[in-house]
């Protein structure tokens, strides 16, 4: 009977029409509980320009060797005008980001990066758009690739340095449009988009359980306080006396209070198993909670796509063909999750059409690749 009568009060709660029911922002408190309680926050606005950057591998390879060099020419990281530079434009420079810093005796160094206005970031509203541009990238003068361009948003970012020294990165973001010169091969890249259909953001990582645990004992908790029990699928429900033995105030009004679905132990729909049944369609607590938060409009980040790894510091082993076993010090990379969309226009040739007499690119057709996840792939660098 206790069971029935929680799921008479669930779906009293659930099941009452919006109309009936404000529904209500997120609000700024519900959502610092997805960081640390104290520490230090930072807002960020950047302007950044590199005039070139050059790893020369000095010596070559062999006795007989010289110095060879890789560089990256006149990069601009800013926002979404900054591929031709910082002119005064209104979205030059990467701006409305939040740094929250927080030291943990057990957990070590955890820093949050996310938007200064976080309600409006979920919704999509407010994002933190990024513009990329690379000037060209050339080995030993050889141009490899040119004209390098991507222009996206960035999701939620989390950095972590354990007490071991241990260093973890996961990171939400999307590229809307992206292009490139690819010279070593004579192709082209344009409409370049990263992005994921899957939502990870929501089914993979963290946040998900976070932003449902906010939705569900925030947004459902106030929005269903006091639903007027006469106006549910199931008719008026103003006649149940009691609620576990909570008092008969439902009853009494016919509403069924806040104090009496907490008082019978529900303080998220995540936490009861109820279903609709009968003339309406099965739905679940879960699928309640997700309704709400996508009506709310809770979608901002429901098509980024999504890389977590570790580094740290460890050991590689290997063997000369001489036969000696060697073990150096080495930078080890694990990517832990990744989950992304890449779709890309390729070109053969560069495209002179505006001077007369010259060549047209030839279209080589689009490119899409689903769902790549590189997840258990690891990296050992290391120098020889």
């Amino acid at each position: 009977m206790k069971a029935f009568k929680k799921l008479v009060l669930v779906t009293a709660i659930a099941a009452a029409p919006f109309a009936q029911a404000e529904l209500t922002a997120i609000d700024d408190a519900a959502l610092s509980n997805m960081t640390g309680q104290a520490g230090v926050s930072i807002d960020l606005s950047a302007q950044i320009a590199v005039g070139s950057v050059t790893y020369t591998d000095t010596g070559g390879i062999g006795a007989a060797g010289t110095d060879g060099n890789l560089s990256i020419g006149q990069i601009y990281l800013g926002g979404s005008d900054a591929l031709d530079g910082f002119n005064g434009e209104a979205n030059d420079a990467l701006d409305g980001i939040k740094i929250d810093i927080d030291i943990d005796g057990g957990s070590g160094l955890l820093i949050h990066l996310g938007g200064t206005n976080a309600n409006a970031a979920l919704k999509g509203d407010d994002v933190v758009d990024f513009g990329l541009s690379v000037a060209d990238v050339k080995l030993n003068g050889l141009l490899l690739a040119s004209d390098i361009q991507l222009v996206g948003a960035i999701g939620p970012i989390d950095l972590s340095v354990s007490n071991a020294g241990a260093i973890g990165v996961s990171a939400f973001f999307k590229v809307t449009t992206g292009k490139m010169d690819i010279d070593l091969l004579g192709m082209g890249v344009s409409n370049l988009t990263i992005n994921q259909n899957s939502n990870p953001f929501m089914t993979a990582s963290p946040y998900g359980a976070k932003v449902n645990a906010v939705v569900g004992a925030g947004d459902i908790s106030t929005t269903y306080a006091d639903v007027d029990s006469s106006d549910t699928p199931f008719g008026d429900l103003s006649a149940v006396a009691a609620l576990d033995g909570n008092g008969a105030s439902g009853a009494a009004d016919g509403f069924i209070s806040q104090a009496e679905w907490e008082a019978a132990g529900i303080t998220d729909l995540a936490d009861a198993d109820a279903v609709l049944t009968g003339a309406n369609p099965a739905l679940s607590a879960g699928d309640i909670i997700e309704s709400t938060r996508t009506t709310l409009g809770y979608t901002g980040f429901d098509d980024y796509a999504w890389v977590a790894m570790g580094i740290e510091v460890g050991t590689a082993d290997y063997v000369t063909t001489a036969g000696q076993a060697v073990a150096v010090d080495s930078l080890n990379i694990t990517i832990s999750s990744m989950s992304m969309d890449i779709t890309m226009d390729l070109t053969l040739g560069k495209d002179d059409s505006l001077l007369t007499g010259t060549k047209v690119a030839s279209s080589l057709g689009a490119l899409s690749i689903q769902d790549l996840d590189l997840s258990g792939t690891t990296l050992a660098i290391y120098g020889h």
